[in-house]
């Protein structure tokens, strides 16, 4: 058979349907092939390449239509290039005729014989042809949303991955076929805080594998953050009760105290990382508990919304309620709580008030620093410096 291999001429496509290594296979195997001239150089492909592999080089594009049997492309085939097409021709190429009638028309008076890559589906019913062009496609997608998250593009000025001190921009994938794993897959190597939202818990799983733990995996559902903090009333109604009155002002007293009530019937996945944040201490607090447990309970605020959350504990503290938190953000620490255990080697080596613990020697010890409290005029609490020991 006699394949020929035209230049793309659609406009800001620079790819080529066949390599020199595609060459090389159908020679081998008794086929005769035609590339035009400059076929390959928009992939940096010179002519010389296919010439070594066994093809010969045709000057145009009328001369490669004019001799092959099968024409190879990229993209589909543009008006002038349809005008070319014979019904002795078998076209092979990207076509995706859904928003183009008139192609579709032209194709069909061609006579042609057409074959879409994208149609050509293998014994397990996979798309073998356009996955390659979806894993493209998401792996772009990643790349230019961060490129236009910067501020001389009109962006918000945010870096995907973060940097040391700041928290990791959130990226939310909806779906999880081929397009949003390679989405995914950048996103990750970007170091930002990712989601996939899918609703196959068969693909979840499989993407969790795949993503070994580096991203988050989410059943995609109408979930909103008032539905997250009702959740917390699960150990007063029971699986099967519905909310009474007592539970809903529980939720929008929750929903209140932590400043999220205005995300009330805003979806999850809508939602930064502080607002997750703040909606996960809303469920805390919806449920009552006389002790709340919490791991670095600011991590991803920001300075308004870490204020907010610790006079948000200082009102539930004066309740009844016993807080107890893990802070590394000693100063932090310090202003806030009335009691202060310090950890180090697996034992707790020495606790009581904030200002008293943070003078020991043990405290110094544990972090290998030099403490130095400074009163503050105002203030009950020294501002602390913190300074390697020599």
């Amino acid at each position: 058979m006699k394949v020929g291999v035209p230049t793309e001429i659609k406009t800001d496509e620079y790819r080529v349907s066949l390599t020199p290594a595609g060459v090389r296979e159908l020679v081998e195997h008794g086929h005769d092939v035609i590339i035009q001239s400059g076929a390959g150089v928009g992939s940096t492909i010179p002519d010389e390449e296919y010439t070594a592999q066994g093809a010969r080089i045709a000057p145009d594009a009328e001369s490669v239509f004019e001799e092959a049997e099968m024409v190879l492309g990229v993209k589909e085939p543009q008006p002038q290039e349809v005008a070319m097409l014979r019904p002795d021709h078998l076209l092979f190429t990207y076509l995706h005729l859904a928003p183009a009638p008139d192609l579709t028309k032209g194709l069909v008076e061609s006579g042609a014989t057409c074959v879409a890559y994208e149609t050509v589906v293998d014994d397990q019913g996979r798309l073998p042809l356009l996955a390659p062009m979806s894993e493209v496609a998401g792996k772009i997608a990643t790349q230019a949303g961060a490129f236009f998250l910067e501020r001389p593009l009109g962006g918000r000025g945010v870096l995907l991955g973060g940097v040391p001190g700041v928290a990791a921009a959130t990226v939310m994938i909806i779906g999880g076929g081929v397009v949003g794993q390679n989405a995914a897959f950048i996103a990750i190597g970007m170091e930002a805080d990712v989601f996939v939202y899918d609703r196959s818990i068969d693909r979840l799983r499989e993407l969790d594998v795949a993503f070994g733990g580096r991203a988050s995996t989410v059943y995609s559902s109408t979930l909103a953050v008032e539905d997250r903090v009702a959740l917390g009333r699960y150990p007063h109604r029971g699986p099967f009760r519905p909310l009474l009155d007592e539970d809903k002002a529980a939720v929008q007293l929750a929903l209140e105290r932590t400043g999220i009530a205005p995300l009330a019937r805003r979806w999850l996945g809508t939602l930064s990382a502080g607002e997750r944040q703040l909606a996960t201490l809303a469920r805390g607090l919806a449920q009552e508990p006389r002790v709340l447990l919490l791991d670095e309970p600011a991590a991803h605020l920001d300075i308004g919304h870490q204020l907010r959350l610790f006079r948000v504990l200082d009102e539930v503290r004066v309740t009844g309620v016993a807080v107890l938190a893990v802070v590394h953000d000693l100063q932090r620490a310090a202003a806030w709580a009335q009691r202060m255990v310090l950890l180090a080697d697996g034992r707790v080596a020495t606790d009581g008030p904030p200002d008293a613990v943070l003078a020991s020697e043990e405290c110094a010890r544990a972090f290998d620093v030099a403490i130095r409290g400074h009163a503050v005029p105002g203030s009950p609490h020294p501002l602390y410096n913190f300074e390697e020991r020599p």
